[in-house]
């Protein structure tokens, strides 16, 4: 104590205290008591959503890993059904094609006979003047 009094008697203190702090002091601890529940009902709310979308990553990443094998698997399904050794099969098998052994070039070629501009040279190149009809005749050409 200050060995100071105040009118009235009560002695004086060292500092001054508002009058009805004390009567406040509940409502202070249960407004503050009230923030840090708040605070952590957010921080686990939070927490339960980074879960959540964690778990949900992972069942995507599984899914994506799945539609990938997938799409290697379909991928040789159709390397394999459209190879050439099984188009071939299944041509001669449904529709009756054959390929010939030793593929070649097939000219067909119409007669005519040869104009002035100089599209006949290529054809006596090749003989075909005379092949033509020889073909056309059923006869072998010598």
């Amino acid at each position: 104590m200050t060995g100071w009094t105040l009118a009235g008697g009560r002695p004086a203190a060292a500092m001054a205290s508002r009058r009805g702090g004390e009567r406040h002091r509940p409502l202070w601890l249960a407004a503050g008591a009230l923030a840090v529940t708040l605070l952590l009902l957010t921080a686990i709310q939070l927490g339960n959503s980074v879960t959540e979308l964690r778990r949900e990553i992972q069942d995507l990443s599984l899914q994506q890993e799945n539609l990938v094998a997938r799409h290697a698997a379909l991928s040789l399904q159709w390397n394999r059904a459209t190879s050439r050794q099984v188009v071939m099969t299944r041509a001669a098998g449904e529709l009756g094609l054959v390929s010939p052994d030793d593929p070649g070039i097939l000219m067909i070629t119409r007669h005519e006979p040869a104009r002035g501009d100089g599209s006949g040279d290529w054809r006596r190149r090749l003989h075909l003047d005379d092949a033509v009809p020889t073909a056309l005749a059923g006869a072998v050409r010598p």
